[in-house]
């Protein structure tokens, strides 16, 4: 691998002319630099020109490559070429810089000056073997509170090129302290995978991030990344509902009840889902009609429609139950049942025409 620059540069007496030539290592990366080899000549004053030149990996200090000062001709062009050994890890930059200078400090009128062509930095690409800076990733889980299992949460990290080095499956454990830190590779885009819980029906997770970092989910998985900085990842999903199930009961307060349809309305309100239906109990037979998919934990209001039947004045109704928790009454014609937990319960409604 080579970085080429095909360069001309020249100065007046007193100024100093930067030649760069620049190899970055990829993320996940890393460039061992072997060679920098640039034309230098052109001067003009004959043998008066000078330069040095250094060499940087990230620009924060400079270290003179072997060979200086280089003397420029006249009015031809060397090569010059030095052998590196120089890492460059993952992120970073290679920089060349060349500086020039004349030894004809005095001569004022005396024109000279440095021409630089074809500059080239050779490289060897290969894996980065770790080592680099990391970013620290936040995991946080996110669920309704009001119905979500305490317990430990599971997640798998992978990163590319460079490799996530912790243990998975990385644990969350809910809902205190609700987050987990990990270390991944500075600049890395990483898979952060929920693993489905084996308890309960759960929805797919959605999945968000702090500002600046990119995610992109997908199922249980979610794209994170590059993580350039410290960042937060934010999983929600809720446990999917389940259902239960009651029957309502139509029994006659004393003595029996004429033949026929009898409706009800049952609403429903929880800590997961509100739920609606209406209800018809055929009496005699079979006396009683199931109310179908409320979701466990609600409580409901089981409201008997007095406008029929219509062949007579009626009482309100009494509300008696078994398994569905709580019964009370609420307004005339209605109770309040719950929350019901469990199926197999049952609502008896007794009244009378009068």
């Amino acid at each position: 691998m080579s970085f080429n620059r095909s360069l001309f540069h020249g100065g007046q007496h007193g100024s100093i002319t930067t030649v760069p030539g620049v190899g970055v290592a990829a993320p996940g990366m890393q460039l061992t630099v072997t060679n920098v080899t640039f034309l230098y000549g052109f001067s003009g004053v004959g043998s008066q020109m000078r330069s040095n030149v250094f060499y940087s990996v990230g620009g924060g200090s400079w270290t003179p490559i072997p060979g200086n000062p280089l003397v420029y001709g006249v009015q031809s062009m060397v090569q010059s070429n030095t052998p590196l050994s120089v890492p460059v890890p993952a992120g970073q930059t290679f920089s060349v810089r060349i500086f020039p200078w004349s030894l004809l400090h005095g001569v004022g009128a005396t024109p000279w000056f440095a021409v630089h062509r074809s500059v080239t930095i050779s490289a060897i690409s290969s894996p980065s073997t770790g080592g680099g800076s990391s970013n620290r990733l936040d995991i946080y889980k996110k669920v309704n509170a009001s119905v979500a299992t305490a317990g430990t949460y599971k997640f798998n990290v992978t990163c590319a090129p460079l490799p996530f080095t912790g243990t998975n499956p990385v644990n969350v454990v809910y809902p205190n302290p609700g987050m987990t830190t990990v270390n991944v590779p500075a600049g890395e885009t990483c898979n952060v995978t929920e693993v489905q819980p084996t308890t309960g029906s759960w929805s797919t997770p959605s999945f968000a991030a702090s500002a600046g970092l990119n995610v992109t989910g997908s199922g249980w998985g979610a794209s994170v990344g590059p993580v350039n900085a410290n960042g937060k990842l934010f999983v929600t999903n809720n446990p999917a509902a389940s259902t239960v199930s009651f029957n309502i009961r139509k029994v006659p307060a004393t003595g029996s009840l004429p033949a026929g349809t009898y409706s009800f309305t049952v609403t429903c309100n929880g800590p997961t889902a509100p739920f609606s239906a209406n209800v018809s109990v055929v009496y005699p037979t079979p006396g009683f009609a199931a109310v179908n998919g409320v979701p466990s934990g609600d409580i409901c209001n089981v409201a008997e429609n007095h406008v029929a039947p219509v062949t007579s004045t009626w009482l309100a109704p009494d509300f008696a139950g078994s398994g569905v928790g709580n019964v009370a009454m609420g307004a005339p014609w209605t109770a309040k049942v719950g929350p019901v937990t469990t199926s197999g319960g049952e609502v008896k409604v007794s009244n009378k025409p009068h």
